[in-house]
């Protein structure tokens, strides 16, 4: 991520454009202490507006349909625009491990192809962040 500004916590984004903010949050299959679904229950240090934008980049794991439904709920209830593989088909994020690293388990996007722009360490430790670095 050459020339970006290095990540801030959640919050020091209050003061920042929300047009200008993305966040890569845990939780997307509903789990209920992973960062999504506290910001979606007012738990959390990041608050959500109406008009916001959730991407769900993950498919829908087969046992997970009901709270992951909850959770859409409560943010479709909130004014949130909710997306999903269904309205951008080729959204999907991998969180497997990459081709070249698999010790190491990396965010990949579907559609970069097979040598992704970004990649961000997620439940990762520091020492795999550097041992897997660019």
């Amino acid at each position: 991520l050459d020339g970006l500004q290095p990540p801030l916590d959640a919050r020091d984004i209050a003061d920042l454009p929300r047009r200008e903010v993305m966040l890569l949050c845990t939780g997307s299959q509903g789990e209920p202490r992973a960062a999504l679904s506290r910001i979606a229950s007012n738990d959390h240090d990041v608050e959500l507006q109406e008009n916001d934008t959730i991407i769900f980049s993950s498919r829908v794991i087969p046992g997970n349909e009901k709270s992951i439904l909850q959770l859409y709920n409560k943010l479709v209830a909130k004014g949130i625009t909710v997306i999903t593989d269904e309205q951008a088909p080729g959204i999907h994020v991998s969180g497997h491990p990459c081709r070249g690293s698999p010790s190491q388990c990396m965010v990949k996007c579907d559609i970069c192809g097979p040598t992704p722009t970004w990649r961000f360490p997620a439940r990762s430790s520091k020492r795999w962040w550097r041992k897997t670095a660019p």
